[in-house]
């Protein structure tokens, strides 16, 4: 039996695997020590080396020596940042200037890494360069790095930016980007498939609260004349896209709370109804002389308006069970009074939030006081459902949503269970419709029947 265990103290697997079982047992001191043993028997196991790193609590000097080794082998790889990080403030003091350098390093590898850019403007906020940190986050917003719109903890950072930058000395472009920046969260925290996670329905309401504010302190600014047209079009969208949230959380919470849904839809469908709008014109004149930057932002205004517009429409559709004006007569006693407030106190329930009405743009714009009288037709959703596939091109989540509401308007139409002829994926315009030898399924053989047929499939 000794010399067994002479034996296996010399083999590097056993002290591999004896180290993912104390691991899993939670013993993580005795895991680490089996994981340096079996390194020490087998230095080319580059995936040891990287968990030594981000999980032993080292101290200075072998931490410096385990952070060499895990660079040579990987990098600009995040757990060795981390521990650079680590090293850098290991004596209770940070240096902004070196930790700035290896942030500025990293990002040269790592330009679409949000925790990178986050921990670039944490650092601008804890030095008090704000001017730095206000153009670091516009500047990333501009360049719409991919990644970065379906990331809640951008956004929550954004967010801390702009509350600190926020005074009377703000200018309508800094109320542009900073409602941009609140809506945004707002939508996401709504969402029930990203990345980030979901939020809880206190969260939601806090987050609408805060972009429902900033609005209407936005929609007081006054803004030079060669702009004017541009903040005229960002008004109008973000209050189609306040309308479109509110009435979101009013069916998430019904259905999160098994609440009344009946009542949910009676609460929501003039807020879709106010949601509805026609988008921006893509070729007006003032937008054929605005900057790229320009012409981009209002680009994904159009794609964000057309998805609105979809969501809103079909949802909508989805409410009637009886003829047109008899639901469109329910709106109209509904919206009666004052339907505004009563819609502001079942959705911020909290005395705080209810002490603010007095702030809240949904409350005291004019524009939201009588919701259009008319439903969209399927087919008058038709441009907006394919303008719509372009703002989430990658979500198979969203596609198949919009392939749903087809079959919905097919059965209507053709009594069928499959999607009607109209439904068609936009996405990938340079693929040819087909191929021509069936025989070949080589990747340059992908076509938009197939996409089509993958989308009908799921």
């Amino acid at each position: 039996m000794f010399q067994v265990i002479c034996l296996c103290v010399k083999i590097q697997p056993v002290h591999t695997n004896f180290g993912q079982a104390l691991e899993n047992l939670g013993q993580k001191e005795k895991a680490l020590a089996q994981y340096k043993c079996s390194l020490e028997l087998e230095s080319k196991q580059q995936d040891l080396v990287l968990k030594v790193d981000s999980e032993a609590p080292l101290d200075v000097g072998r931490a410096r020596y385990w952070c060499e080794r895990a660079e040579e082998l990987f990098p600009h790889h995040p757990t060795v940042f981390r521990l650079k990080e680590h090293l850098l403030t290991a004596d209770g003091e940070e240096d902004a200037a070196e930790l700035e350098a290896l942030i500025a390093s990293e990002l040269t590898a790592r330009p679409a890494d949000v925790s990178l850019r986050v921990r670039l403007l944490r650092l601008y906020l804890d030095t008090e360069r704000l001017t730095d940190a206000y153009n670091h986050a516009i500047e990333v917003e501009n360049c719409a790095v991919p990644g970065f719109r379906d990331k809640l903890q951008w956004y929550d950072c954004l967010i801390d930016v702009f509350e600190v930058k926020n005074g009377d000395k703000c200018d309508w472009e800094f109320h542009l980007h900073y409602v941009a920046v609140l809506e945004r969260a707002a939508c996401l925290s709504l969402q029930e498939h990203h990345g980030g996670g979901s939020r809880g329905i206190a969260d939601c309401v806090q987050a609408l609260f805060s972009f429902d504010k900033a609005l209407h302190q936005a929609s007081n600014q006054t803004t030079p004349p060669s702009e004017r047209e541009l903040y005229k079009e960002f008004l109008k969208h973000v209050r189609g896209q306040l309308c479109l949230h509110l009435a979101t959380l009013v069916l998430k919470k019904a259905k999160k709370e098994r609440g009344n849904w009946r009542e949910a839809c009676r609460v929501s469908s003039p807020l879709l109804l106010l949601a509805l709008s026609a988008p921006v014109d893509l070729q007006s004149t003032w937008l054929l002389q605005a900057t790229e930057t320009r012409k981009k932002t209002v680009d994904l205004w159009a794609k964000e308006a057309a998805f609105r517009n979809s969501q809103a429409g079909h949802v909508l559709l989805s409410m009637v069970f009886e003829r047109k004006t008899q639901f469109l007569d329910r709106v109209t006693q509904f919206c009666s009074g004052n339907w505004r407030e009563r819609v502001f106190q079942r959705i911020f329930t909290t005395r705080d939030h209810q002490q603010g009405m007095s702030n809240s743009h949904f409350v005291n714009f004019q524009g939201f006081a009588e919701p259009p009288l008319r439903l969209p037709t399927a087919i008058e959703l038709l441009p907006h459902d394919e303008k719509s596939q372009k703002l989430y091109p990658g979500s198979l989540h969203h596609l198949v949503w919009l392939g749903l509401q087809d079959v919905t308007n097919s059965n209507k139409k053709y009594t069928s269970l499959k999607p009607g002829p109209d439904f068609k994926c936009q996405v990938f315009e340079s693929l040819q419709l087909t191929c021509n030898n069936l025989n070949s399924a080589g990747a340059e053989s992908l076509n938009k029947l197939d996409i089509d047929a993958f989308l009908y499939a799921a």
